[in-house]
């Protein structure tokens, strides 16, 4: 995304029911302000009610009154699944506890039941621009959406994989044990969601 009038300010990986935005933990940039400041809150690994409640606890403390969108982010249970194994802190968790790993499953399959509406918009992460093109974006200074498929970053765990190409990171765990459980019976709902193709 990119806007030419506003200064976007991230706050990624945001505690479940937080009352305020906080960089702690993270990395505060100083800024220039332009005509209008864009805040995008993200939250991760929350079921669907534990999002609407803290969405809705944050924007009432905090941003109260002021225009905003729900958006939901969803990638494709092999690549995702992979990520995590991929992730130093939270592979180990996975291949030991089985609590875990069924945590992670279901947390996949409450995303997939989510119907697209004005409430939630979901963005499949294989087609960001095409189901972003359809949410009219005009109160929130954004002039021009863009796919970038540069990474910024391969030091961080997770989506840290040697290769550019975002769809195929799960070969690397094919064969995998706890990759074939936490992907297992999840191919029908893939293949509707996200088109994806299981026998490449």
């Amino acid at each position: 995304m990119k806007s030419s009038e506003s200064t976007v300010v991230f706050y990624n990986n945001l505690k479940a029911h937080s009352k305020k935005p906080t960089v702690a933990g993270g990395v505060e940039i100083k800024y220039k302000r332009k005509r209008g400041v864009l805040v995008i809150l993200g939250f991760e690994d929350l079921f669907i009610s534990e999002f609407k409640d803290s969405c809705n606890l944050i924007l009432n403390h905090s941003f109260r009154g002021l225009p905003y969108k729900n958006l939901l982010i969803c990638r494709d249970v092999r690549n995702v699944m992979a990520s995590r194994l991929n992730h130093p802190h939270m592979a180990p968790s996975l291949i030991k506890h089985k609590s875990q790993l069924e945590f992670t499953k279901k947390l996949w399959l409450d995303h997939h039941t989510v119907k697209d509406d004005n409430e939630i918009h979901v963005i499949r992460y294989g087609f960001l621009l095409k189901d972003l093109s359809g949410i009219i974006f005009e109160d929130y200074y954004l002039t021009d959406i863009r796919e970038n498929e540069d990474i910024s970053n391969r030091y961080g765990g997770g989506s840290s994989f040697e290769t550019n190409n975002f769809s195929e990171r799960y070969k690397a765990f094919e064969g995998n044990d706890c990759y074939e459980d936490l992907i297992q019976d999840m191919q029908m709902l893939d293949i509707k969601n996200h088109s994806t193709h299981w026998n490449n």
